[in-house]
């Protein structure tokens, strides 16, 4: 039914009710009916004003139904209007007409091709090509379209400091960020996916100063040689969550070891005695982004003579060297302009080693019992690698290999039935933290949507060089929000 017409035929009603107040006042004043008329009066205009209310509440509910649809079909038409681009003339064949006669035609969004645009012409303005005079072609001026959020509509002193930046696109921001980001922010994975860097030697058959090679399109092999890069994925683990102006802000229960209902508890009491009150007790815990910086220097030559996949190299650039920076911090990130890390965070779990300068099957135990039951499931345990060096040989109190192979179609090395990671973050075999246990879950990753670039040929000594610096801006911020899920080995090498 019509909204408006439901309102009236409600408004109707409620007069009516009115109405019947009115009467039943005048029939409680009337000093000629007797007490049985009166009475009698009283509840007939009692049983119309029962009627009326019982209309009212079921045009309300219809009310709240029209109002609901509407909603939900302005909705609709704001998402149909966003897909479309405004229309367009055309001729009688459906053609395109550029002079603007002939019948209109609605053509909807390729998003993949806005998608190749943003790609590209952020890869020219990489290159070194100006981004005036350029447009996308669903959303104008380009040079808008990729300034930062924090420069646009701020006024033209606050854009001072971005005006340089421009906003990545999200196939580098995943590809750095990993799946755990794409999920948080909706992004697809298949972002991740990109050409490989095809790097060449220049013509005597050896690298340039800065290792790119001359990137010629004859005699070149189509695959960049790399040594390894260790990958120990410590923030893939985490629980990444959103931040937005340089925090995030959770509301938490303040649970401890002692009091695990924070506040909260029951007590055995006579009957009609004073009851216990308890008050569950709340905190806010803030995680405060820092600004994560890198720059990379490539030359001129390379970059104007560049035939190959240049987003791979970006990504080849940043990536790595993020990701590992952002896994060193989780572990030991000092908090002080940075993440505040496990090994420096209180109320992380200490276990005393049995002996100094080295790991032992009991002190492994010890740190799994340290943590609470509720915080063992899904825990793995992070050591360094000469932890993992000293524990190859060793055998557990029965005499078995204290690491076992798993039954997963991978294969996984166990400690004490838990997984483990080794990496060369955790301080050397005898240190404190050499040694860590916990569900990374309990970690969180504060991450700000936008990571910016900027591109320059005159910082540092670029210009004389003829070189290019890129710098790459993210803001990331991270605590372990349980301490106490987390365990560390202790006790200096004697």
């Amino acid at each position: 039914m019509d909204l408006k017409k439901l309102e009236e035929r409600y408004s109707a009603i409620l007069t009516d009710m009115e109405n019947c107040q009115t009467k039943i006042g005048e029939v409680k004043g009337d000093d000629a009916l007797d007490d049985e008329a009166r009475g009698k009066s009283i509840g007939e205009w009692n049983t119309t004003f029962d009627d009326l209310k019982k209309q009212a509440d079921e045009v309300e509910v219809e009310i709240a139904e029209a109002k609901s649809f509407l909603d939900r079909k302005s909705k609709l038409a704001e998402l149909r209007k966003a897909r479309e681009i405004p229309l367009i003339a055309a001729n009688d064949d459906g053609n395109q007409d550029p002079k603007g006669k002939g019948q209109q035609a609605a053509i909807p969004i390729d998003h993949q091709r806005e998608a190749r645009e943003y790609k590209n012409i952020f890869l020219d303005y990489m290159c070194g090509q100006t981004l005036e005079g350029k447009a996308f072609a669903h959303e104008g001026n380009v040079a808008k379209a990729l300034a930062p959020k924090r420069a646009q509509g701020a006024s033209a002193k606050a854009q001072e400091g971005h005006s340089q930046y421009v906003v990545v696109p999200d196939l580098f921001k995943v590809a750095m960020f990993g799946a755990a980001y794409a999920h948080t922010y909706g992004k697809s994975r298949t972002y991740a996916k990109s050409t490989e860097i095809l790097f060449d030697a220049d013509a005597a058959g050896l690298p340039t100063d800065l290792g790119g090679g001359k990137l010629r399109d004859d005699g070149f092999v189509p695959e960049l040689f790399t040594t390894p890069i260790p990958q120990w994925n410590i923030m893939d683990r985490t629980r990444i969550v959103p931040a937005a102006n340089g925090r995030a802000l959770i509301p938490q229960l303040n649970q401890t070891d002692d009091d695990e209902f924070a506040g909260v508890a029951f007590e055995w009491t006579e009957e009609g005695s004073t009851k216990p009150a308890t008050n569950a007790n709340f905190i806010d815990k803030q995680i405060l982004t820092h600004e994560l910086s890198g720059i990379a220097k490539a030359s001129q030559t390379i970059l104007r003579r560049n035939q190959v996949g240049l987003e791979a190299a970006l990504m080849f650039i940043f990536r790595e060297a993020a990701r590992q920076e952002l896994d060193r911090v989780i572990l030991r990130g000092s908090g002080t302009g940075q993440p505040l890390g496990i090994l420096n965070t209180a109320g992380v779990k200490e276990v005393n080693r049995g002996t100094p300068g080295d790991v032992d099957f009991d002190d492994l135990n010890a740190m799994c019992f340290a943590i609470k039951q509720q915080f063992r499931a899904g825990s793995r345990f992070t050591i360094a690698d000469t932890v993992e060096q000293r524990l190859a040989g060793k055998k557990d109190n029965d005499g078995k290999p204290l690491f076992r192979a798993s039954t997963a179609e991978l294969p996984q090395d166990m400690l004490l039935g838990k997984p483990y990671t080794s990496t060369y973050l955790n301080p050397s075999l005898g240190a404190n933290g050499d040694t860590v246990l916990g569900n990374y879950q309990w970690y969180w990753t504060a991450l700000e949507e936008e990571v910016t670039i900027a591109r320059s040929t005159e910082a540092g000594d670029a210009f004389e060089r003829a070189l290019v610096f890129f710098r790459l801006l993210a803001y990331v911020g991270g605590r372990p929000m349980a301490p106490r899920a987390f365990a560390k080995l202790v006790g200096q090498e004697s």
